[in-house]
Order: C-alpha cells, then structure tokens, then sequence
C-alpha cells in the first residue's frame, strides 16, 4: 500500500506464505483465526478523520479566513482540499497549479505597491526639498560673496580717501609748518642782518672815531715832529753853519722818523679794517636774542 491513491492497492487474504522465523509455510491475514474483540462505543459521523478534518476546516474557515495572512489561508485551503472526497486527479490539478504558482513571481502586495509608491514620493519629495534647499543656499552664498566683495570695495575705497585725505592734511601742515620755518628763518636773517649792519655801522663810526683820533694824533704828532724838527733843524743849523755833513744827517734822521710813524699809523688803520671786514659769530642769550658778535678765524689765516 502506498499513499499514491492513482495506483491500484491490493491486500491479500487468506492466503500462504513463509514465516520469516520458522522458514515454514504459513497463512498470510487469515480472517478465520483472527482473535478480536468488538467494542461498541458512540463515535464521530464520519466516515473516517479524513472527513472529520474536512468538516472541520469547512465549518472553522468561513469564520477565521478573514483574520489569517495570506499565507495560513493558502496552508489552510490545501489542507482542506487535500482531506476532501475530491478525487485524487482533481487534489494532483490543484497541486500542479500551486507547485506552477510557487514557481512564478508572487503577485505584488498593493499594500506594498502603495507604500513604495509613498516613499519614491517622499524620496522625491524630500530630494526636491534638498535641491531647493541647495539652490537657495548657493544664492545665499553668492549673495553674501557679493556683500562682502561690496562692503570690502567701499570700504577700501572710503581708506583710499581717508587716506588722501590725511595725506592732503599733512602736506597743508608739511607746507604751513615750512612756510613758519621760512618766515621765522627769513626773520631771524632779518634781526642777524639788522646787526650786522648796527655792527658795522657802529664799527664804522668806531673806525671813524679812531682815523679823526689818529688823524689829530698824526697832526699832534706831526706837529711835534715839526716842532721838533725846527727846534732840532735851528739848533742842528746853528750847529750847521760849521758843518754842512752834520746838517744833512740830521735831516735824513728827521725822514726816516717821519716815515716809520707813518707806517705804524697805516699798518695800524689796515689791522682795524681787516677787523671790521671779518667774518662774525652772532653771540645770543640763553633766549636766543642777539647780544654781540664775535670774529671767526677761517682757514686762509693763521
């Protein structure tokens, strides 16, 4: 007996056979010599607990089919079909079509369909967001790029005038303080040649008073010299008239005195003009007032 309800079964009865311990012949499922006992008890309506299943499931699934997922429905309606009074070409059709069924893709879950379709929506949606997103921040970038490029050109421009500005500032000052030094240089050379020219002028007055001094000193002199001379001369004559050697002696004396007074007297007017000449060293107070002036050796002399 096999479960292939296809193939024909057969059981022997009452029939001979070999008893495998012995090796003697014996008989195979003799009804004769069956020892039983018949106990008679209130069972099931059904033929067998194959038809017990089937009625089962009948009555069960109708009910619970709704609550089971499709997969237990499907176990549920093979097993049902399987312990149907179906025949067994009907149960093998139903099997072909599932095991052909098993073997093809599962239809498509729209539960799942509709949730994929949501989250590609969502996926696009939310990519749509990020490149809005990434478009204004880029904008926002160039914006504030060019803000900054802005407010950096104005302010190096507003530096360059600042600059200027101060640079202008102080070539005003550069120009007033210099044309302060100028002035105050021009009149300090003013005061320095206002001096001078007091200095000489007073040198030249002193210079004046020295040549009327020493002109009446050289008339005096002069003077006595003549007085002298003709005093000398008459008494030189008296003592002449005798000697006319002597006579000229005491002339040519009288010359040469004569001269040599003369020189003094103009190496003395010359040594005061070469003073007055010289250059000067202006002499000032711890104020800075011109107080007198002072001649100044140069190199040329000694």
């Amino acid at each position: 007996m096999t479960d292939d309800q296809d193939v024909a079964q057969f059981v022997q009865i009452n029939g001979v056979g070999v008893d495998p311990m012995t090796g003697q012949p014996t008989m195979v499922n003799a009804l004769g010599s069956l020892d039983v006992d018949i106990i008679m008890d209130e069972g099931p309506d059904t033929i067998n607990a194959q038809q017990d299943v089937y009625d089962t499931l009948s009555n069960v699934l109708p009910t619970i089919g709704k609550m089971l997922d499709p997969a237990t429905a499907t176990t549920a309606v093979e097993i049902l079909i399987d312990n149907s009074a179906l025949p067994a070409s009907s149960k093998k059709k139903f099997r072909d079509v599932k095991a052909q069924a098993a073997q093809q893709p599962p239809p498509p879950n729209p539960e799942i369909e509709k949730a994929k379709i949501q989250l590609e929506a969502k996926q696009q949606e939310t990519m749509l967001q990020l490149q809005a997103k990434s478009q204004e921040n880029a904008q926002q970038l160039e914006f504030e790029k060019q803000k900054t490029a802005a407010e950096l050109e104005q302010s190096q421009v507003q530096h360059a005038q600042e600059m200027a500005l101060k640079r202008e500032q102080a070539e005003q000052d550069f120009a007033i303080e210099r044309a302060k030094l100028e002035m105050n240089h021009r009149q300090e050379l003013e005061k320095l040649g206002m001096h001078v020219v007091a200095e000489r002028e007073k040198l030249g007055a002193h210079v004046h008073v020295e040549r009327e001094k020493a002109g009446i000193q050289r008339e005096m002199h002069g003077e006595k010299l003549a007085h002298e001379s003709k005093a000398k001369a008459e008494k030189e004559k008296s003592d002449t008239e005798s000697s006319p050697k002597a006579l000229a002696g005491a002339i040519t004396t009288m010359a040469q005195s004569i001269e040599q007074g003369m020189g003094k007297m103009a190496e003395s007017i010359e040594e005061m003009g070469e003073k007055i000449a010289s250059p000067k060293k202006i002499i000032r107070d711890k104020a800075g007032n011109i107080i007198g002036a002072e001649p100044v050796e140069t190199l040329g002399r000694a």
